[in-house]
């Protein structure tokens, strides 16, 4: 039920579906204009959304929250076909996935890497960049917020927060996709993710404890900070009178 792995000249797609890698200009430059017009049109939103909460600013926390739900919620739906591939799926889902991929915030989802390194980068690898960026850029934010004043401080927490926000969801369904493994006819496992990963590899101990502690620091960890910082400002948020 699963793709193979793949031949040279070709990559997976976010169904895990071998296609023909197709770089061409016009492929590059559609892919590098369509990023650059959405950080256009996130920028405009939130001028927008900042410009008018001083009017109204019930009415931005309410379109702030909402517009929070809508993306997570199309995140967890765009990850469908990576969590349950033997699901049968309607082509016109299949093609709303496959253009909402860039709402995953997982850069090979989007990128054809396979078609620059012919199979070599291989799923470990992967989740091992997608964690490290992450980690750094939360890290680098941390920093500049610690060295700022107390305006750019919150400014850099903040954007802290929605940076782990966003990309827990894409994060998690890596991290998890680290650990099933399928047995084929010739009794050898392989990673159910990736089968060019031997699951008998020495190489796996390593990588199943880089699972178990990323997978504490982000499944458990980011959802427990937020629990904690919740429950820490819980008289400020239950005070009356607050707009929800």
């Amino acid at each position: 039920p699963y793709c193979n792995i793949c031949k040279a000249g070709y990559t997976k797609d976010a169904f895990r579906l071998c296609k023909s890698c197709n770089m061409t200009a016009a492929n590059v430059a559609i892919t590098l204009g369509g990023g650059f017009c959405l950080l256009v049109l996130a920028f405009v939103i939130r001028r927008l959304v900042k410009k008018h909460s001083k009017e109204n600013k019930l009415l931005a926390k309410r379109l702030k929250n909402c517009g929070k739900i809508i993306f997570s919620a199309w995140q967890i739906a765009t990850s469908l076909p990576s969590v349950v591939p033997t699901i049968p799926l309607p082509d016109t889902y299949k093609q709303a996935v496959a253009a909402a991929q860039v709402l995953n915030a997982n850069l090979f989802q989007f990128v054809p890497v396979g078609c620059f390194t012919g199979g070599t980068f291989s799923y470990y690898y992967q989740v091992l960049c997608t964690t490290l960026i992450i980690i750094t850029a939360c890290v680098v934010l941390v920093l500049l917020g610690a060295v700022s004043g107390e305006t750019k401080r919150d400014q850099y927490f903040n954007a802290t927060l929605a940076l782990t926000y966003l990309t827990l969801p894409t994060i998690s369904t890596m991290l998890f996709g680290m650990i099933p493994c399928d047995e084929l006819d010739n009794e050898s496992t392989h990673l159910r993710a990736d089968y060019t990963i031997d699951c008998d590899d020495a190489s796996r101990p390593f990588w199943s404890l880089f699972t178990a502690a990323m997978t504490l620091l982000f499944p458990i960890g980011v959802p427990s900070s937020y629990f904690f910082m919740l429950w820490r400002n819980k008289a400020k948020i239950t005070k009356p009178g607050r707009g929800a």
